[in-house]
């Protein structure tokens, strides 16, 4: 990109360790932390119990959980160069550099609350190689738009496959929510490319380029769509693995269904911005699910103690885990630096 459109880019620089300390987050995690107190104290969880459930965790099955998750990372890489060549990127990094700054991305939503690491994605590929801040944030926005597409689709026929005509009224909020999230993201899109000119009309000059670079990046990346889908649906269903392994691995029999619908929902979850990746509610969710579906005899053998086990030992992998692989990655990174 030539250096005059570099200079109208943004150049403030993203410290995640001054965000931390920023008292939002602080009180963020505060908020995630008294959510998990009312889960312990609501759902009579027994503590004692829950120990001694983790201490029996299967470790082969939990290395499986890991491993299955982690390789998201290098397809969520994949994605991101097809959406960089989609908005005519000549030479976007290869995929292992892309893997690795979706990873760190994904190690500041786990820091930070709303979202933060999508804005960090774009940032630390226009610092490490030159490309447009705006233009890249359009396929990181594009990106999500397909993922939640897919999210709403796999949630609903699960649903229906899973529970049929029996659906609880908290799977029919999930649905609700997932569909209200899509059709307000199908409705901006449709306002932006049709209010396109008035859109850059009523913009402040300063930022009309941006807008329009942005706005170049989004619609562009729709583009090879049939393959964008198909890796979106594989990186869903290994998050589904990834719940599945976790769960085996506490001897909890779980159908891939079943498995696929709760990570799903946690995936929904983890994008409000109260709390860094839904910390808090993430949790409760699984543990209600769970309970639910042992009501509704889905899952055999599951109590309140067993079900926040899960809960946890998901969590480990999924967000304790990318915490601690993530600092690594932060502190060696060349990117970040």
């Amino acid at each position: 990109m030539p250096s005059t459109t570099q200079t109208n880019e943004t150049q403030d620089e993203i410290s995640l360790s001054q965000r931390f300390f920023r008292p939002r987050t602080l009180v963020s995690f505060a908020i995630a932390f008294v959510i998990l107190y009312f889960l312990l104290t609501r759902v009579e969880i027994d503590v004692a119990e829950t120990m001694k459930v983790l201490r029996g965790t299967n470790l082969p099955l939990l290395s499986l959980s890991f491993l299955v998750y982690y390789l998201t990372f290098p397809l969520r890489g994949w994605r991101w160069r097809i959406l960089l060549l989609n908005a005519q990127f000549d030479d976007p990094p290869p995929i292992r550099d892309l893997t690795e700054i979706t990873f760190l991305s994904y190690f500041a939503n786990s820091l930070v609350p709303a979202k933060l690491g999508d804005v960090y994605r774009s940032y630390l590929l226009k610092r490490s190689a030159g490309l447009s801040f705006s233009k890249t944030m359009g396929t990181v926005v594009a990106e999500r738009f397909i993922a939640l597409v897919v999210l709403f689709a796999l949630v609903g026929v699960i649903s229906l496959i899973g529970f049929g005509g029996r659906m609880p009224e908290t799977i029919l909020q999930t649905l609700g929510v997932t569909l209200i999230l899509v059709l307000v993201a199908v409705v901006g899109l449709l306002a932006m490319k049709g209010g396109r000119g008035f859109i850059q009309s009523i913009l402040p000059e300063r930022v009309r380029s941006l807008y329009a670079r942005f706005e170049e990046g989004m619609f562009l990346s729709f583009r090879r769509f049939p393959v964008l889908l198909l890796l979106t649906l594989l990186i869903w269903v290994m998050e589904g693995g990834r719940f599945l392994f976790a769960a085996l691995a506490l001897n909890l029999a779980l159908d891939p269904l079943t498995a696929l619908f709760i990570a799903l929902g946690a995936a929904l979850l983890t994008t409000l911005p109260f709390t860094p990746s839904g910390l808090g509610f993430v949790e409760s969710a699984i543990v209600a699910v769970l309970l639910l579906a042992g009501e509704l005899g889905m899952v055999s053998g599951v109590n309140a103690s067993l079900a926040f086990s899960v809960a946890l030992l998901d969590r480990l992998v999924s967000y304790w885990g990318l915490i601690l692989l993530g600092l690594v990655v932060y502190i060696f990174s060349k990117k970040t630096k």
